[in-house]
């Protein structure tokens, strides 16, 4: 009788814990430091998730100039304390191609080698196309980004709320003197759904993270983290 009693308690736990966090968060405060505050809060309070991220790109030359964009499209999971696991979708070349992050190690995959190579993180091979390393990828990290640079806004804005496919969010902007940064928040769980920097004196895109089809705190296995 005690075991079955623990055993439902544990069920009870697990599950609880994997819908906490989805459940719906409604806010009163459409201030966009409070939107960004909440975002971050919401974003921190996930153990896990997975969601399909489109990630747009570009890199400034050594003549000041950006060069081409680059578009990645990632089946993506995190799961706390920091594991991370991507799937190249697109670009073409790149597809099927798999990154795990664990234990602070990188392992990437690639379709052509049959065997999983040991990358640095910090490399460029390990940070590809994109402007932050795969540790520093997860929603909390990005959303800790943007509230670290608010000391930096000198203007911002709340323009209301915006249809993202089946999903609405409120669209903030943020002005430094550099970029201009625009978040769209979604309304029912204040997770962010676009991420995008944009140069102030180009008008420029130069990094885009876009959140699409989010599932959050889904059971994940250890193995699932293994490559």
């Amino acid at each position: 009788m005690y075991r079955k009693t623990v055993w439902w308690l544990m069920a009870v736990w697990l599950l609880t814990g994997f819908t906490q966090a989805a459940e719906p968060v409604g806010t009163d405060d459409l201030s966009p430091r409070s939107l960004v505050q909440s975002a971050y809060r919401a974003s921190k309070s996930l153990n896990a998730y997975t969601c399909k991220l489109t990630n747009i790109t570009r890199h400034r030359g050594a003549d000041g100039r950006y060069n081409a964009e680059k578009i990645n499209v990632l089946a993506y999971a995190f799961r706390k304390p920091g594991q991370v696991r991507m799937r190249w979708i697109e670009p073409r070349l790149k597809r099927g191609q798999v990154a795990v992050y664990n234990h602070k190690v990188l392992h990437v995959s690639r379709w052509w080698w049959p065997f999983a190579l040991k990358v640095d993180p910090d490399s460029p091979t390990g940070m590809d196309d994109f402007h932050h390393p795969i540790y520093r990828s997860d929603l909390a990290s990005l959303m800790g980004i943007v509230v670290k640079d608010m000391v930096k806004v000198t203007e911002e804005a709340y323009e209301g709320q915006v249809a993202v496919g089946k999903r609405r969010g409120h669209r903030v902007v943020l002005y430094t003197a550099k970029k201009r940064v625009v978040l769209t928040i979604d309304t029912e769980h204040l997770l962010p759904l676009a991420i995008e920097q944009y140069d102030r004196e180009s008008g420029l895109l130069f990094d885009g993270g876009y959140f699409e089809d989010l599932k959050l705190n889904p059971p994940l296995e250890d193995s699932f983290f293994d490559l």
